[in-house]
């Protein structure tokens, strides 16, 4: 078997690797929303209602408009306005003139909201120490380290963009580095294999 035909039987298997890691993401994001929204439904909420209400309870300090929230969100301006009517039909937010620029609305939790959240946000810490009970604190670290780098690399416009049949793909490589005398995870293009 020549050089170039065990690269490519490589390669494949990495194609596989990463496929199977993606369905393997999909799948743990399914289970945690499945057994966060059973939890944030005894409150009246869902996952989009509880995102919007932990956004505008950490904007105490910058106002934050409609828009922002859709955008803060990932979400349409059309999905955050009906959100936000059916939010403040609820009393759990309100929509009041902005103190730094009269013409600008923005939003603020009422005492209601900051009152449910405050439960919700109890119930949602209970849930995850007990989802990730299993690992230790390095694992969690290491495990939030590479989420985080992962949602940055996809946050970003080019991440997801179409790939030319004439451009390479990029090979983003999962490696654990130390940092600070700690391990911690990461990604590197420049590495082909996880080390630890």
């Amino acid at each position: 078997m020549s050089g170039a035909q065990k690269a490519q039987i490589h390669e494949q298997g990495d194609t596989v690797a990463v496929v199977d890691l993606t369905t393997d993401l999909l799948r743990c994001a399914q289970l945690v929303r499945s057994a966060l929204s059973e939890r944030l439904a005894q409150f009246g909420l869902n996952d989009v209602r509880f995102a919007a209400m932990r956004t505008l309870a950490a904007s105490t300090v910058t106002e934050c408009s409609q828009s922002e929230l859709a955008e803060r969100l990932g979400q349409s301006e059309s999905n955050i306005c009906t959100l936000v009517d059916r939010m403040q039909r609820d009393g759990l937010l309100s929509r009041e003139r902005s103190s730094s620029d009269r013409r600008k609305s923005v939003l603020k939790l009422t005492a209601e909201g900051i009152d449910l959240l405050s439960k919700a946000e109890a119930e949602h810490r209970s849930l995850s120490l007990r989802m990730f009970s299993d690992l230790d604190i390095q694992q969690r670290r290491q495990l939030h380290n590479v989420v985080s780098q992962l949602n940055g690399l996809l946050d970003s416009e080019s991440a997801l963009q179409p790939i030319s049949e004439n451009k390479e793909i990029p090979k983003p490589h999962f490696a654990v580095q130390a940092v600070d005398g700690n391990r911690q995870a990461g990604i590197n293009s420049t590495t082909s294999s996880i080390t630890k």
